[in-house]
């Protein structure tokens, strides 16, 4: 699968508006064999080129992320035992959307490991 996000949003006199999200594009890989399942999926995020008056320029960033699961099944109850990676490569990147932007960085890398029980 695929994902391209662009946007051009400007004033109608001329000038951008603030807050415009920055060009991005994602693809990414699932795979579901049986009670598996795995994804692997790359982000790139652009510099934030177009701003608006007293708004300040973001930096781009590359995220990729990877997700394993296994599920078992049993009497109507399922157990899924999951491990995920996100911003593996530690990328320092900030949400240019973000009114935080310049003092709170998204994460860098993490790693989680879940169990969920339904019943």
């Amino acid at each position: 699968w695929g994902q391209i996000d662009l946007l051009d949003a400007r004033r109608r006199h001329g000038g951008s508006l603030p807050r415009t999200a920055p060009t991005s594009s994602e693809i990414g890989l699932r795979f579901e064999p049986g009670d598996w399942s795995a994804s692997v999926s790359f982000k790139h995020v652009s510099s934030a080129r177009k701003l608006a008056d007293n708004e300040s320029q973001t930096d781009g960033y590359d995220w990729l992320s990877l997700h394993l699961e296994r599920r078992w099944q049993k009497a109507g109850h399922e157990l899924q035992v999951w491990l995920k990676g996100e911003n593996l490569q530690d990328s320092l990147a900030y949400n240019h959307l973000s009114p935080l932007k310049t003092s709170a960085p998204l994460p860098g890398r993490q790693v989680s490991l879940g169990v969920n029980w339904v019943f």
